[in-house]
């Protein structure tokens, strides 16, 4: 589902448009609809911000960091976002 809306602008000229949000999360490399080159559909493909990618350059392997970012997930759900 694309983020993406298309407006007309007061002088009749039309531009695409999306949220903050969709914008911040890109940066993450989550999957919006948006598409693009940076998007990855696993953690296993070495794209930006996956754990496969941050393995060649961390040493630490994805099953760890999977794992690590699940315990702080469930954590979160269980106690709130803000642990402090």
């Amino acid at each position: 589902m694309s983020r993406l809306k298309k407006i007309t602008l007061a002088d009749g000229s039309e531009v695409f448009t999306t949220t903050v949000f969709d914008l911040l999360v890109a940066n993450y490399g989550i999957d919006r609809g948006l598409g693009g080159g940076n998007v990855a559909s696993s953690y296993d493909e070495d794209v930006p911000y996956t754990p496969a990618w941050q393995e060649k350059i961390t040493g630490v392997t994805r099953k760890n960091v999977i794992a690590v970012a699940r315990e702080f997930a469930i954590n979160a759900e269980k106690h709130g976002a803000d642990p402090w």
